[in-house]
């Protein structure tokens, strides 16, 4: 998966996808009754060499009234991701390089991330299966 279109192939052929749009690829997880909603994009690296992916779920929203400082506390210990606004919407954000990535460098992270965006989506959330 040395390239955009590589990740792309693979994404298409291992799960199901929600849609797929102006490089903005989207799935959206069951997990045990919730659904988690994850976006996919190539994100240029001014430095180095290679494309790199991004991959974001969104956890919260300020309009929610969330607290911020313990959402950030609450997120330091997670294994993969950090915290980004995206207008009103907190996004649990990772990124990996395609250079020399394999099929399970890839998926590990992805599905990690969907599990700890769905956990602070219940923890700091409305309520509401929201995202």
């Amino acid at each position: 998966m040395a390239t955009w279109q590589g990740l792309r192939e693979f994404i298409h052929g291992s799960f199901p996808v929600h849609g797929d749009e102006n490089d903005l690829i989207s799935l959206v997880f069951d997990l045990e009754g919730r659904t988690q909603l994850v976006f996919i994009s190539p994100v240029d690296v001014p430095i180095g060499e290679g494309q790199w992916a991004q991959v974001q779920s969104p956890c919260a929203s300020l309009s929610s009234g969330v607290d911020l400082p313990a959402l950030l506390a609450r997120a330091s210990g997670f294994p993969v991701g950090g915290l980004a606004l995206q207008g009103d919407v907190v996004m649990l954000r990772h990124a990996v390089r395609l250079a020399d990535l394999d099929a399970e460098e890839f998926t590990v992270p992805l599905k990690t991330l969907t599990y700890f965006a769905d956990i602070l989506e219940q923890e700091f959330g409305d309520g509401t299966d929201r995202f």
